[in-house]
């Protein structure tokens, strides 16, 4: 997406160049492409100005209950699941250099490797496994800061569930 931006106008070679037309194609043979988000469907468009577009928000609907949670019980808040490329690791030598409670919601190939780099720092972090929607959100309304270390997801599901928590 980010690179199609930059590059727009521009020919590009080799398989970006291949990846963009087979993007195209397949975009203009659509009857719809369903988006999460008006960001989203305003790249497909630029993409195929032929394409039918949909907005349906990845997001789920809760009232704001920020100002019910006075003490928070977290400092720093990760959800999600537990893979090497999301940089986990990178966030819990973050908090346990500056000593901030961190809390990880979320299963994965990860988990025991992070469990053990956690208990290596002595740096005592809670995980709290796989939870439900109502529990996410709950976990993020006690939490002061959501942390997504990523680099490669600019907007995902957890991002939706933090901003409808507040």
């Amino acid at each position: 997406i980010v690179v199609d931006l930059l590059f727009k106008g521009k020919t590009l070679k080799g398989f970006l160049g291949l990846e963009r037309k087979l993007l195209g194609w397949s975009l203009s043979r659509a009857k719809l492409v369903i988006t999460p988000s008006r960001q989203l469907e305003t790249l497909v468009k630029l993409w195929s100005s032929e394409v039918w577009t949909q907005v349906i928000p990845n997001s789920i609907k809760i009232q704001n209950k920020m100002h019910q949670v006075k003490d928070k019980k977290f400092d720093v808040v990760f959800v999600g699941r537990l893979t090497k490329w999301k940089k986990v690791d990178n966030l819990i030598s973050a908090c346990a250099k500056i000593q901030c409670s961190l809390a990880i919601v979320g299963t994965g190939p990860e988990l025991e490797q992070l469990k053990a780099f956690a208990s290596n720092l002595q740096y005592d972090i809670e995980f709290l496994g796989e939870r439900n929607k109502s529990d996410v959100v709950e976990i993020l309304l006690q939490s002061r800061i959501f942390c997504l270390p990523s680099p490669a997801k600019i907007f995902c599901r957890t991002s939706s569930f933090n901003n409808r928590a507040g």
